[in-house]
């Protein structure tokens, strides 16, 4: 969910020293998120000390291929102990490069190859440094994808290299890695047998090779800077959009979907040929989906594809995409489920931020957003939960509170909602802070009466606190609602002349949230 905020020059040091201690923090603490973010396969292993870890090296060497195996296995045990110290140790005894040897041996055999390949997944698992003196080993990893033997293990490789950080992905797309991931889901089962008219999949190979490269795909699409045209120009728009409707299993489903979240938050041209390529109706099956694990990736899809351009400006070609899904009965269920029924808060918010998109519509989307009963879950979210769902609902509420004045008044009308966004306006998040601000301007513009029920809950405090915490945009729109509605004509008894209701003006169309939500919702 990459909120970033316009930074002065001059806060550009101390944001560097900021982002590196924060850097810091997360190298120590980062295996804790691994098996989540880069699926290190699991296995129960012993470990083995460091005297045993030097005789592993020396076996490798052998020219036997029982020593050599067996000296891999205990090897894979010892990576997959995972510590900082530990890995450091494995970096500067040599033993990647005594790998990639073993990797690039024409004799290697597939059982020596499949034991190497774990061991460098492990290896990729680690850190940065780590997983750099595995990047020689990329163009054979890649020629690897077509042994109908090996092409998992070297996908997951490629899938942990392309986790660690930007750098690595566009090594990667450089390197030709799209390609051949793309064949493999081109090639993949189209096996199915029936069962009282059901299509059932049997959890074969093929299928868990396909969730991992389209695990390793999803995360070389992520970021900013790896651009879809990559993935488009090599023929992957069909074949997501195939097994859109494949009725694959819950591992290739989520998988799919969180390729599909990276590729709609990127370029106009991408999300547009997948939209007139019926990327909607490929979606439907999924709406009625209870898996956590499904939703999140399926409720990204669905916000990028109502989000429209940072001017609110909203090309005829997304536009009538967007009323589909805004009228489509089982989307606006599944929102409203998962508002009301939702145990993972991360997917909760997800669903907020979706609303908060569809909001800034207009207010026929938003009247059918009523119409299915959302306002009502909406505003519980934001009264009632932990602060990532009230961040997003906050939005959305204040979005639909910008439609019309009759919209407006429904909006203050929930309980303590108002004492909510005063409150807001106090946290440390800028994007929360901004969007409190600019909701209470509009009430204290289009409300009767409102400078006093704002004053009764501590707004003024508030106000005064932003301009002293900020110096800027923030800063400058708190001091204009005070000179304005609190000045030296505000009397407590007495409505001043400033606080005289104004003609209901709402935003321009299209104010939302932003495709720009393309970090898992983990990894936040």
């Amino acid at each position: 969910m990459q909120r970033e905020s316009i930074k002065t020059k001059g806060g550009l040091k101390k944001s560097t020293r900021a982002r590196t201690a924060h850097a810091d923090s997360v190298r120590k603490s980062k295996q804790s998120a691994l098996n989540k973010r880069r699926r290190l396969p699991s296995q129960e292993m012993e470990d083995v000390d460091d005297l045993e870890f030097q005789s592993l090296l020396l076996a490798l060497a052998s020219d036997d291929e029982a020593t050599v195996v067996a000296a891999l296995e205990r090897l894979k045990a010892a990576l997959s102990a995972f510590d900082n110290e530990r890995m450091d140790k494995v970096a500067e005894s040599g033993v990647t490069a005594i790998l990639l040897q073993l990797l690039a041996r024409p004799s290697s055999t597939t059982v020596e190859l499949t034991q190497v390949l774990w061991c460098l997944t492990h290896i990729t698992s680690g850190l940065y440094e780590h997983t750099k003196e595995v990047l020689p080993a990329v163009p054979t990893l890649l020629n690897l994808l077509a042994n109908a033997e090996l092409a998992e293990h070297a996908a997951w490789t490629l899938g942990n290299i392309a986790a660690d950080c930007e750098e690595f992905r566009l090594y990667l797309i450089r390197h030709g890695a799209i390609t051949p991931l793309v064949q493999r889901l081109r090639d993949g089962p189209h096996d199915q047998s029936m069962t009282k008219g059901t299509i059932v999949f049997a959890s074969t190979p093929s299928k868990i090779l396909m969730a991992v490269c389209l695990w390793a795909l999803s995360n070389m699409a992520r970021g900013v800077q790896t651009p879809a045209k990559a993935f488009f120009d090599c023929g992957i728009g069909p074949i997501l959009l195939s097994l859109l409707t494949a009725h694959e299993s819950s591992e290739v489903a989520q998988e799919l979907l969180w390729v599909l979240a990276f590729l709609t938050a990127k370029e106009d041209k991408a999300l547009q040929w997948l939209l007139e390529h019926d990327l909607v109706r490929g979606l439907l099956q999924y709406f009625e989906s209870t898996d956590e694990l499904v939703l999140t990736p399926l409720l990204r899809v669905c916000g990028n594809v109502a989000t429209t351009s940072p001017d609110h400006h909203t090309d005829g070609w997304q536009l009538q995409h967007i009323t589909a899904l805004a009228a489509e009965p089982r989307f606006l269920y599944m929102l409203r489920r998962v508002l009301q029924t939702g145990a993972d808060s991360h997917v909760v918010a997800e669903a907020a931020w979706v609303l908060s998109n569809l909001a800034a519509r207009d207010e026929p989307t938003v009247a059918l957003l009523a119409q299915y009963d959302l306002l009502g879950p909406l505003a519980h979210a934001f009264c009632d939960s932990t602060f990532d769902i009230r961040k997003e609902a906050s939005f959305a509420l204040a979005n639909v509170g910008r439609t019309s004045a009759a919209y407006l008044e429904r909006v203050l009308a929930i309980d303590n909602v108002l004492e909510g966004y005063i409150g807001l306006l106090s946290v440390a998040d800028i994007s929360v802070v901004a969007n409190a601000l600019q909701f209470v301007q509009h009430v204290l513009g289009s409300v009767p009466q409102s400078v006093y029920t704002i004053e009764s809950l501590g707004g003024i405090d508030a106000l005064e606190s932003i301009q002293e915490r900020d110096s800027g945009d923030l800063g400058r729109l708190a001091q204009q609602l005070m000179d304005q509605y609190y000045g030296d004509e505000y009397e407590p008894l007495v409505s001043p002349k400033a606080a005289a209701p104004i003609a209901f003006d709402p935003p321009p169309v299209g104010g939302g949230r932003g495709a720009h939500m393309t970090k898992p919702a983990w990894a936040t």
